[in-house]
């Protein structure tokens, strides 16, 4: 329901827009809940503009102007979603049964491409190569003792 003049005759003003009707029907059904009419305007399918950036097809929420600043106070103690849990260092990258799945995979396939005759040749060449990408790739974070800091380094 699209309303361009509350009762008194005064017009309502905007106290929040958002991008998506979801977002919208629920911050009214908020307002409902705390006493304070709300409605919401949406760009409909004849507006050309609905999907603009720079706001021309927001859907804006509605409240009477003597209630704004009260909505504006409800809207903003709304909890904002929780954010996504930063991963530990140990669990970087897909689960291990990913992995092994991957794995088996890949070496149906290679087993499947290659003649029986060359399955061993094949398989250490691929697993002298593993060596050495793991040497090249993760050789230069491991240190020895010696380079290990200790009591005798000189402070910068």
């Amino acid at each position: 329901m699209t309303r361009l003049v509350n009762e008194d005759g005064e017009r309502p003003v905007v106290v929040a827009t958002f991008s998506n009707a979801w977002e919208a029907d629920l911050s009214q059904q908020h307002l409902t809940h705390a006493g304070i009419p709300a409605w919401v305007q949406a760009a409909g399918l004849d507006n050309p503009y609905r999907l603009a950036a720079g706001g021309m097809g927001m859907i804006r929420l509605f409240v009477p102007r003597e209630r704004a600043d009260e909505a504006r106070r409800v809207l903003d103690d709304l909890a904002p979603f929780p954010e996504e849990p930063e991963s530990s260092p140990g669990t970087d990258g897909p689960p291990l049964w990913v992995r092994v799945a991957g794995g088996v995979l890949v070496a149906g396939l290679i087993i499947g491409a290659i003649p029986q005759g060359f399955w061993v040749p094949t398989a250490l060449v691929a697993l002298a190569g593993w060596f050495v990408w793991r040497r090249l790739a993760f050789g230069s974070r491991e240190r020895s003792h010696d380079d290990a800091p200790g009591e005798n380094d000189a402070d910068p």
